[in-house]
C-alpha cells in the first residue's frame, strides 16, 4: 500500500514540478531534471514529462512520513497550542494529506502584521495541500515563495501523511 502511495506520489510530483515550470516560462522538464538526476530533456527523446510511470533514468528524492498527532486534553490545548513551531520546508515542495484540522499557514502579506493571521489549511479526504519549500525559493528567485505554516494541538487525534520532494543531489 505505502508502495503503491509513494509511486502515485512520485506522478503527482513530477506533474507539479511541470507545472511550476511552465508557469514560470520556463521548458516543461526544467524541475523534472532536477528532480530526477536527469541533466537535460536529451536523455528523454520524446520529451515526453507527463508519462512518467515508466521512465527508468534517474530517480526521485522524495521521502513520505507518516505522522500521528493524538488528540490532547481540551484544558491542555488552551495552554500549549502549538504542537510544530512556525517554519518552512527545506525541500523543493511538500504533498500533505491531514485526517484532521491542525495544520495552518501564514498568508504572504501578513508576513509583518501583529499577531500574526494564521489560517486553517482545509480537511479534505480527496485532496492533498501543496506546500512550496525554500529550495523551490531560492531556484525561482523568490518568484515562488517558500509557505510558512505550523500545526496546533487540537482535542482530537490526527494523521497526516506527508511527502517532502527534494531535487538530486546533483542539482
Amino acid at each position: 500500500v505505502l508502495d503503491d502511495l509513494y509511486n502515485r506520489q512520485n506522478i503527482l510530483s513530477r506533474v507539479l514540478m511541470t507545472a511550476f515550470a511552465e508557469a514560470l516560462d520556463l521548458p516543461k522538464d526544467t524541475f523534472v531534471n532536477m528532480f530526477d538526476g536527469t541533466s537535460s530533456s536529451s536523455s528523454n527523446p520524446n520529451n515526453d514529462t507527463n508519462n512518467n510511470e515508466d521512465k527508468e533514468e534517474g530517480g526521485d528524492f522524495g521521502t513520505i512520513r507518516l505522522l500521528y498527532y493524538p488528540g490532547m486534553d481540551s484544558e491542555l490545548v488552551k495552554d500549549a497550542n502549538v504542537g510544530i513551531s512556525a517554519h518552512t520546508d527545506f525541500e523543493v515542495f511538500t504533498l500533505m494529506h491531514q485526517s484532521a484540522p491542525g495544520l495552518q499557514f501564514l498568508p504572504p502579506k501578513t508576513h509583518n502584521t501583529k499577531p500574526l493571521e494564521w489560517i486553517d489549511a482545509p480537511v479534505r479526504p480527496e485532496e492533498f495541500v501543496v506546500i512550496i519549500g525554500d529550495a523551490l525559493e531560492r531556484i525561482t528567485n523568490g518568484t515562488l515563495r517558500a509557505t510558512p505554516h505550523r500545526v496546533v494541538q487540537t482535542s482530537h487525534p490526527r494523521w497526516s501523511i506527508i511527502r517532502f520532494n527534494a531535487f538530486a543531489p546533483s542539482t
